[in-house]
C-alpha cells in the first residue's frame, strides 16, 4: 500500500533502480500518485481506488492520516539533499538522475542555513551546482564522473577550493567540500 511510500525509494535507489521510482512519481493512470492529483486531490486518500476512470467514487476517507511521503524522495532522491549526520552537520548530495526531467532545483533551509541543489542535463553532459552553508561539510556524489571527466567551476576537479577528498568509485566520484558555492559539470558518455 501507499504506507510502502517510506521505504521504498530509498531501496529502489540503492539497489540501482531509482527509474523505477521516477515510474512510480510521474505515472499518470491509476492507480498512482500523480493519477490522485490530477482527480483533484490534495491530500493521501485512504485508497488509490477513491475515484475510478469513469467517474465512480469508492467508500474511503479523501483526506487520509498516512505515515507516507513521496515528498521526502523527491527532495533527498531527485534533488539529492540529505542529511549525512544529524542537525545538518554534515550533509549528503546525492542526485538520482532521469533522462525524463532536463533539471531538478530544490532548496533546504537546514538547522546549519540554507542548501541548495540544482542538476541539469546539458549537451555536453550534466552539470550539478551546489550551495553548501557556513559552518557544514558535504559529501557528493557525482554519479558517471571521473577524476578525467569532471570540472570544477570549468576546472581540474582536483584543484578546487574547499575539497577535502576525492574518490573515484564504481558508479561516479564522491567528494569532500567544505562550505560555499559549487559548480560542476562532467561528460557522463566519456567514462
Amino acid at each position: 500500500g501507499f504506507s510502502s511510500s517510506l521505504v521504498l525509494p530509498q531501496l529502489l535507489c540503492e539497489n540501482g533502480n531509482a527509474e523505477k521510482m521516477y515510474d512510480f512519481l510521474l505515472n499518470e493512470s491509476k492507480p498512482s500518485w500523480l493519477y490522485q492529483v490530477n482527480q483533484g486531490a490534495t491530500a493521501v486518500w485512504e485508497s488509490m481506488e477513491g475515484i475510478q476512470p469513469d467517474g465512480s467514487i469508492a467508500m474511503c476517507s479523501f483526506i487520509q492520516m498516512a505515515y507516507c511521503s513521496i515528498g521526502n524522495w523527491m527532495m533527498e532522491g531527485m534533488a539529492g539533499i540529505s542529511a549525512a549526520k544529524p542537525g545538518f552537520t554534515t550533509i549528503r548530495i546525492h542526485p538520482h538522475y532521469t533522462d525524463r526531467l532536463d533539471y531538478v532545483d530544490a532548496s533546504y533551509l537546514s538547522q546549519q542555513g540554507e542548501i541548495a541543489c540544482r542538476w541539469a542535463h546539458t549537451e555536453a553532459g550534466r552539470e550539478l551546482r551546489l550551495g553548501i552553508p557556513a559552518n557544514t561539510t558535504a559529501e557528493v556524489f557525482l554519479e558517471g564522473a571521473s577524476i578525467h571527466t569532471a570540472k570544477a567551476d570549468n576546472g581540474d576537479v582536483n584543484a578546487l577550493e574547499g575539497l577535502s577528498q576525492i574518490y573515484e568509485e564504481q558508479n561516479g566520484l564522491l567528494l569532500g567540500l567544505g562550505s560555499g558555492e559549487y559548480a560542476f559539470s562532467w561528460d557522463v558518455a566519456a567514462q
